[in-house]
């Protein structure tokens, strides 16, 4: 990554629909500078086991706090 660019904390909210999982892939693919990848979705999905970044990552329920410190 470039010294120039900053590295950003990144919500993508419906993580579990289609959309919300090539948004997930073009982030992944397209060497996006996130720092952190935050799975949001509604309660039926929170709790799903996936990974975000070649990492294991959990869908997490979204609540008013979900978008704190995240820059996208």
């Amino acid at each position: 990554m470039p010294a120039d660019v900053q590295a950003c904390r990144v919500a993508i909210a419906g993580a579990s629909s289609l959309r919300g999982k090539d948004l997930k892939q073009l982030l992944e693919e397209g060497s996006f500078p996130a720092e952190e990848i935050r799975l949001l979705d509604e309660d039926i999905a929170a709790g799903t086991l996936t990974e975000a970044g070649g990492e294991p990552g959990v869908i997490q329920a979204l609540d008013e706090d979900s978008f704190e410190r995240v820059r996208f």
